[in-house]
């Protein structure tokens, strides 16, 4: 006669997820924040931080043709 198989030990619950909203927020923070260091590493560098600040022009104005 088979012996009866041991029941199997439940399995620990994995640790929950942060919430995706909060999760996004996190890595957008932490983006922003690499961002920021880089930019002031280049701002150390002489002439670099001049053109690192035209990225985004400020002649952009928005056109009527948009709306």
């Amino acid at each position: 006669m088979p012996e009866p198989e041991p029941e199997p030990e439940p399995e620990p619950e994995p640790e929950p997820e942060p919430e995706p909203e909060l999760q996004l927020r996190l890595e957008l923070r932490l983006e922003l924040e690499l961002e920021l260091e880089l930019e002031l590493e280049l701002e150390l560098e002489p002439g670099v931080a001049q053109v690192h600040c035209h990225r985004w022009p400020l002649t952009r104005q928005p056109t009527h043709q948009n709306v």
